[in-house]
């Protein structure tokens, strides 16, 4: 016979203990991080169309410095650069990164406190459809209908106060 001992953690968020950010009437932030009033460590931002293209840009810029720099040390061959390159093409063409029935956020959560973000209709309907992510940082959450001004985005957030820990103890289990 042996004891068994752990501990469940219980996840809980309110807007009172911080793991819940209701934004409302959300396309008045766009560009803005969501979370500033409440977290320091964490953002979500809201990106716009003239905001998204800026981030392509950058990230193409990115690649290709990244992809010069790997060809001229010698860890890729030419040919290889070529591949991965066509590669990059093909999946760029995949992803709904920036259409119009989504919402696409820049996120910088470096510890993984954001559990979940859900987007509401002005009736109180979760409009989310599916989500992809793209890279580290981009998120894109397609809707059931293209949003609305009078809709309602709610961030739920691992934070202290919303997580409980239930320590429990089982004694004298018989195991095979």
């Amino acid at each position: 016979m042996i004891n068994i001992e752990g501990v469940l953690k219980y996840f809980s968020p309110t807007e009172a203990n911080g793991g819940k950010v209701i934004v409302k009437n959300p396309l008045n932030y766009y560009n803005k991080n969501l979370l500033s009033k409440k977290y320091k460590d964490v953002k979500v931002t809201l990106v716009d169309k003239a905001a998204l293209d800026k981030l392509k840009e950058k990230d193409e810029k990115e690649y290709q410095k990244k992809l010069n720099e790997l060809k001229e040390s010698g860890v890729i061959a030419e040919g290889m650069a070529e591949t991965v390159d066509a590669f990059k093409q093909f999946f760029d063409g995949f992803g709904s990164f920036g259409n119009e029935n989504a919402l696409s956020f820049y996120v910088e959560d470096p510890n993984e406190k954001i559990v979940e973000i859900l987007i509401y209709n002005a009736d109180g309907e979760k409009m989310n459809y599916g989500s992809s992510k793209y890279g580290s940082h981009k998120l894109s959450i397609s809707l059931k209908e293209e949003a609305q001004p009078n809709w309602t985005i709610e961030v739920l957030v691992e934070s202290e106060q919303a997580l409980k820990e239930l320590k429990f103890k089982i004694a004298s289990v018989l195991l095979p």
